[in-house]
């Protein structure tokens, strides 16, 4: 199946390395990052699913069909690796 990214854009983790094995610093400034990027991030994938027409929210039912759009429209990329 082929998706429809439009504008989705790809999210860069900074890091594959556990938080717990960077140092106190690094990994205190990338939890920041990550909290901060939060709201952007799930809007986001809200507006990515929504190109399927798949409304998705917090609910059970919001996330399971989450879940299952992705077991439909995702596939591991082995260009990267696999936490």
């Amino acid at each position: 199946m082929t998706v429809d990214f439009g504008n989705y854009e790809l999210f860069n983790p900074g890091t594959f390395a556990p938080p717990g094995e960077l140092p106190r610093q690094e990994a205190r400034s990338l939890y920041n990052k990550r909290m901060n990027e939060k709201s952007f991030r799930i809007e986001q994938l809200k507006n990515l699913v929504a190109l399927d027409a798949t409304d998705v929210d917090s609910s059970d039912a919001g996330v399971q069909r989450l879940n299952e759009w992705f077991f439909k429209n995702i596939e591991e990329n082995s260009d990267f690796p696999v936490a």
